[in-house]
């Protein structure tokens, strides 16, 4: 299942996870980690000030520096 920005929080809180604030806010483009598939390697646009934290169990697509 695939959530983008407040979606993606939506679904975090339901599985279980957290969304918090960040000190610095991401603008601008940014290339992907942690990605198996290059269709998410990016760069992709970033306007966001929240970080989403999974549940251990929940293997994330993509990251950008370890920041899911």
């Amino acid at each position: 299942m695939l959530g983008v920005c407040f979606g993606a929080q939506l679904l975090a809180r339901v599985i279980g996870g957290e969304v918090r604030t960040m000190e610095q806010a991401y603008r601008g483009w940014y290339v992907n980690d942690l990605t198996d598939d290059p269709v998410w390697d990016g760069p992709w646009v970033r306007w966001h000030k929240d970080r989403i934290f999974l549940p251990d169990r929940i293997r994330p697509l993509a990251s950008s520096g370890g920041i899911v």
